[in-house]
């Protein structure tokens, strides 16, 4: 079989390669003294001398603080070479030439920006003391004849020793890079793996000779739930290859649902709270489409594309259930159809137009009564949901009325929050309470044990029988089990919801 189409696509990362800059600098401080360090084996003491040179710089006298200063130098100068080749030449050092070319260079730079005038300024005089010190028959003006007749030899000798710093720099960080700074990419199945052995296996056991002990795990959906059990399937199975992954979803995002207030309001904007799905799907196929039907018995997942509604059939060996709700509107046709949803980036920013375009049309308005309406804003649900987003249009339209809509009366503005419970937030016990009476002095009316029964004719309408006449409903009242949740094969309460065990899986399919 002729698998040359489906040779890996090989990605770098330039941030670990900065890393893998440092360790070969490092390792480079060691090898580009081992000439010296040689010829102190066959009776030079000339290292031990450097030692010392390099001590005075911290006006010490000891060889060991000499080698500790040399090698905290070498990290310093490893991560600036690091992030200047990260920042300025985006330079890929995978390919080992190119690694020695960009070593050498660097070297080379290192020894005139960096060695030639620390020589002058530093080395030079303190290798006069130190000789001074070890011979004191010479004279100071002795030593200093016999360093400039010299000179040209030293330089050519650092520029050496720096030069085999470049390669061992160039060497350790091109070897690094290619072994544990790659991820290799799989054409046919557009999935990640972090080293090249797992590819090969990959490519083996799927695509040359399909391994019959392969297992299918299929995740459907893509908030909190299909991410987070995706992203600990991946990091149990990275580099097993009998394990494939799939995930579907109706958006391609993953979205930090929590935010949607803020976004509705403007406070942030969508690419705060919104993340490509195939970011973290490293190890996994990803599915933009909707689930149509699930067959439990016959482990299979007829999936729908979003564009042109073409369907086809995903099967599985483990399935995992996190498709959320959908916002339930009781059975209430003239609430879903006049009322906003807050479960979305699409209804976050069609508030936040609704509510600038109240904005506008309430600081043009003469009719008070009219400019009342406009600038009422009503949210049903006494949740989290329904808490944040009245906060937060709270603060926008007051904040928003004071600065920038002067013509709109402060008096107009009403704020509503409509629950059907007892209280509000339920969920955090007597803090519910606290949250209550802190929107309220904020300006929000509290409704509790109340429930909206109608929407028309912009006119609101309470169980108590009470009347609000608002431009702006907002519904977050609640979730129900989705159609295709609810016509699966399997144990269902009383709500819809799926029956499992206490491992989360379905009672009669575990």
């Amino acid at each position: 079989m002729n698998t040359n189409h489906i040779n890996p696509i090989v990605n770098f990362s330039l941030r670990k390669e900065v890393f893998f800059v440092v360790v070969g600098s490092i390792v480079g401080a060691f090898t580009m003294h081992l000439p010296i360090m040689f010829s102190d084996l066959i009776g030079d003491s000339s290292y031990n001398v450097w030692l010392l040179v390099a001590a005075k710089i911290v006006n010490s006298s000891q060889p060991e603080i000499g080698l500790a200063l040399h090698f905290f130098v070498a990290t310093v100068i490893g991560i600036v070479t690091g992030i200047f080749l990260l920042k300025v030449l985006r330079f890929n050092i995978s390919r080992i030439p190119r690694g020695l070319a960009y070593g050498i260079i660097s070297g080379i730079v290192v020894f005139t920006v960096f060695a030639i005038p620390v020589s002058q300024i530093f080395l030079g005089p303190n290798t006069i003391e130190v000789l001074s010190e070890i011979n004191p028959d010479m004279s100071s003006l002795q030593i200093a004849q016999e360093m400039e007749r010299g000179f040209l030899n030293q330089m050519l000798n650092s520029l050496f020793m720096h030069v085999v710093w470049g390669v061992t720099l160039g060497m350790i960080s091109s070897l690094l890079t290619r072994k544990i700074g790659a991820n290799y990419l799989c054409q046919v199945c557009n999935i990640e793996f972090s080293n090249i052995r797992t590819y090969e296996y990959h490519k083996e056991n799927v695509h040359v000779n399909p391994s019959p002990n392969l297992k299918k795990i299929l995740i459907l959906g893509g908030g909190y739930a299909g991410v987070g059990v995706l992203n600990k399937i991946q990091k149990t199975f990275e580099n097993n290859v009998d394990v494939n992954i799939e995930l579907v979803s109706e958006s391609n995002f993953f979205l930090h649902t929590p935010m949607l207030p803020e976004m509705a309001t403007g406070t942030i904007e969508p690419r705060h709270i919104a993340t490509p799905i195939r970011r973290f799907c490293k190890r996994a196929q990803f599915h933009q489409a909707k689930v149509i039907d699930i067959s439990l018995d016959s482990k299979q997942v007829t999936i729908q594309r979003m564009s042109d509604e073409s369907q086809r059939i995903l099967s599985y060996d483990y399935l995992v259930l996190a498709m959320g709700g959908k916002t339930n509107f009781f059975g209430n046709s003239n609430i879903e159809k006049n009322s906003f949803t807050i479960k979305s980036l699409d209804d976050a920013i069609k508030i936040r137009n609704h509510i600038i375009s109240m904005l506008e049309d309430a600081d043009q308005e003469t009719d008070l009564v009219l400019q009342q309406k406009l600038m009422t804003f009503v949210v049903v649900g006494g949740g989290f949901s329904g808490v944040e987003t009245v906060g937060e249009i709270n603060d926008f339209v007051r904040e928003s009325a004071e600065k920038f809509y002067r013509n709109i009366s402060h008096e107009n503005i009403k704020i509503i929050l409509i629950s059907a419970g007892d209280k509000i937030l339920p969920e955090i016990g007597n803090l519910g309470e606290y949250a209550k009476q802190t929107l309220q002095k904020a300006g929000v009316i509290v409704y509790i044990n109340t429930r909206l029964n109608d929407i028309s004719n912009d006119i609101a309408t309470l169980n108590n029988g009470e009347k609000i006449s608002t431009a702006t409903v907002i519904w977050a009242g609640g979730n129900s089990v989705g159609d295709v949740i609810q016509k699966l094969n399997a144990k269902h309460h009383t709500s819809g919801r799926l029956v499992v065990n206490k491992q989360l899986r379905l009672e009669d399919n575990s």
